[in-house]
C-alpha cells in the first residue's frame, strides 16, 4: 500500500513538473532589414513559436520539429530554414540561396 502511495505521488509530481520548465511561447512582429538581406520577400511578418506544439510559424508557413538552444530557436523544411536569435530578436530566413534578415519586436496587445 505504501509503495502505491509513493508511486502515485512521484507520478503526480512528475506530471506537475512538465509545465514548470516549459518556455513561454514567442509572438513577435518582424521587419526585413534590406541592407543586410539578399532579398526582402516579406514585411511586417509575424513569427510565432509554440513550444508545447513544437512549431514555429513565419510568413504564413508552419514549421515543425523545433531546434532550441539557450540563444536561438530554429526550424526547417525541405527548402526553408528559419532561425530566431533570442537575445537580439533577429530572425534569419534562408531559402533558395537567398538570405533575409528581420528585426523583430514584441507584439503589443
Amino acid at each position: 500500500m505504501n509503495k502505491l502511495i509513493v508511486a502515485m505521488l512521484v507520478l503526480s509530481a512528475l506530471s506537475g513538473c512538465e509545465n514548470i520548465y516549459s518556455p513561454k511561447n514567442i509572438n513577435l512582429s518582424c521587419i526585413c532589414i534590406e541592407s543586410e538581406s539578399t532579398a526582402c520577400s516579406y514585411d511586417n511578418q509575424e513569427v510565432i513559436v509554440d513550444f508545447k506544439k513544437n512549431i514555429m510559424t513565419f510568413a504564413s508557413k508552419t514549421y515543425s520539429n523545433l531546434g532550441t538552444t539557450p540563444t536561438s530557436v530554429s526550424a526547417r523544411d525541405e527548402s526553408h530554414f528559419v532561425v530566431l536569435n533570442r537575445g537580439t530578436l533577429r530572425l534569419t530566413f534562408e531559402w533558395d540561396k537567398q538570405r533575409e534578415i528581420y528585426q523583430c519586436d514584441e507584439n503589443k496587445i
